[in-house]
């Protein structure tokens, strides 16, 4: 039984690392970028504690023509 289980959880892992590599070489493909919400939210927590912080500045702002 403890066998069976181990091939189940073996084979089940082995599905969703392919299906997330067919999800990678899909977007790769298309050229579009990969949807990932807390990366973007991570970096954007980053730049304003560098801000806060004084260590980046915030971008220059558009002069109309």
């Amino acid at each position: 039984m403890l066998k069976l289980c181990l091939q189940l959880l073996v084979g089940v892992s082995l599905a969703l690392r392919l299906l997330a590599l067919a999800r990678h070489l899909r977007h790769a493909w298309r050229g579009t970028p990969i949807p990932d919400a807390a990366g973007r939210r991570l970096a954007a927590d980053f730049r304003a504690e560098l801000r806060r912080r004084g260590l980046l500045s915030a971008p220059p702002l558009a002069q109309p023509d």
